[in-house]
């Protein structure tokens, strides 16, 4: 159930293993966040990228995540600790130090006020999107990471093992035998993870590339940032939070390129006018 068990069954399982662009640390901190917080450092280096949220009354989880290329521009290449360089449980605390002052706006500023950021076995890695064939083989079930892997900017992980655990255990319950239990628990659990996966790639792939999109405008970024995971859409988030989008809609069609003191009418986006290598729509 675990990597080790996937290792020892690669040639069963089939697993896929996709290492992605951007590196990341895991971190913890005593400001303690109301929600699931982004905040966009735009350094001398490059866009780098906070993912905060609460875990307790006291404590939030502190991601810092950034492409490969800022990560070596930021000084990270010359101060993390080499791979395989740390005791197990040892954190990269020459890297910790220098988020402290990259992130010192986030944690409160510099000085005494600064709340803390503090470690466990914290060091840089890049995500891996995993994706295996199968999932069993004879009596040995595979779930949550070992299964799958979605990026923690759409928060799904542990969902997803919980509901694998509570899927597996009702089959084993409601299924005449081991084998058919876990043919059964994959097929259930297979359309749910897809999806989910999807939405996660999407995500990742839009902070991936998150440099592209940082000299928006605020309201076409936080657009951008909401619907990245492609789960939330213009007519959801309408329904959502009807004020945004009509002051988005307003912004966007005083962007539209029309005759000399015209204003274009508010209406979704894709409904307004455009030039495209010199021919405009609507045509007429």
């Amino acid at each position: 159930m675990n990597s080790a068990t996937r290792a020892r069954f690669a040639a069963t399982f089939g697993p896929d293993l996709e290492r992605r662009q951007c590196r990341y640390i895991w971190l913890g901190t005593d400001l303690v966040f109301d929600a699931f917080k982004f905040f966009i450092l735009d350094t001398s280096a490059g866009v780098m990228q906070v993912h905060g949220y609460p875990y307790s009354e006291r404590a939030s989880t502190f991601i810092l995540e950034m492409h490969e290329d800022v990560w070596q521009r930021a000084g990270f290449g010359s101060v993390a600790a080499p791979a395989g360089g740390l005791a197990p449980g040892q954190s990269d605390e020459a890297s910790i130090q220098l988020i402290r002052e990259l992130c010192a706006d986030v944690l409160g500023g510099p000085g005494a006020g600064q709340h803390s950021l503090f470690a466990n076995n914290s060091r840089w890695t890049t995500f891996t999107t995993v994706r295996c064939r199968t999932w069993r083989h004879q009596n040995v079930v595979l779930l949550g990471d070992a299964a799958h892997t979605a990026h923690f900017s759409i928060g799904s992980g542990t969902k997803l093992a919980m509901e694998d655990a509570l899927a597996l255990a009702a089959c084993l319950h409601e299924q005449g035998s081991v084998e058919a239990a876990l043919a059964a628990y994959e097929a259930e659990r297979r359309p749910v993870v897809a999806s989910t996966q999807r939405a996660a790639q999407a995500s990742l792939e839009w902070f991936e590339n998150i440099g592209q999109y940082a000299g928006q405008d605020p309201r076409q970024f936080a657009f951008n940032s909401v619907t990245r995971s492609r789960r939330v859409t213009y007519d959801n988030l309408r329904l959502r939070d009807p004020e945004f989008v009509a002051d988005m809609d307003r912004w966007f069609a005083g962007t539209v390129g029309t005759e000399p003191g015209v204003t274009a009418e508010p209406r979704p986006p894709m409904f307004q006018p455009f030039r495209l290598a010199g021919s405009s729509w609507p045509t007429g």
